[in-house]
């Protein structure tokens, strides 16, 4: 099985012209906003620049999700991981907060992820772990699938190596199970 899941060009595309949007109303506050405006318009146009650069730098990158008998290898956004063996995984879970699903995928040493990233990356990621159990989640924002068909993809991957892999230690993560 192996299955590519590419980044959507028209989602991108979007977050990018929001980008600037919201970069373009923190100068006009900035501009016209009095000494509170200022204020609001710096940490805006600080922000939504920020975010604009990762999303190019993302998108200059290329990849999306990659799905095989062996694991997935993550490209899809900016706290992606890159490669994760199933027999790094003990769970495929979703979680929705603040109305954004995100699929789960809980490993059984988490630091060996952080140790990977950037700075800036670690932390998103470490707040992903601290939020939801794992610096490895994946939401369909920038790929070219809806959340279902991106939960079951991972979800069957990961049940069909389970059942090749029936010797794989157990689901226990830090004691927990």
């Amino acid at each position: 099985m192996r299955v590519e899941i590419e980044r959507s060009r028209g989602k991108n595309v979007l977050a990018l012209l929001g980008c600037i949007g919201f970069i373009a109303v923190s100068v006009l506050l900035v501009l016209f906003g009095g000494p509170s405006g200022v204020v609001v318009g710096v940490l805006g146009a600080v922000t939504f620049g920020v975010f604009l650069v990762l999303w190019v730098r993302m998108a200059l990158r290329g990849g999306g999700l990659v799905v095989d008998g062996e694991g997935l290898d993550d490209h899809s956004s900016a706290t992606a991981v890159g490669r994760v063996p199933w027999a790094d995984v003990v769970d495929v879970s979703e979680r929705t907060d603040l109305g954004s699903p995100v699929v789960v995928v809980t490993v059984r040493n988490p630091d060996t992820y952080l140790a990977r990233m950037g700075r800036l990356r670690r932390s998103a990621a470490r707040a992903n772990l601290g939020l939801v159990g794992s610096p490895v989640t994946l939401a369909s924002t920038g790929l070219r699938t809806d959340h279902a068909g991106l939960l079951r993809t991972l979800e069957e991957a990961f049940r069909d190596y389970e059942l090749r892999h029936p010797s794989t230690p157990g689901r226990d993560v830090g004691g927990h199970r």
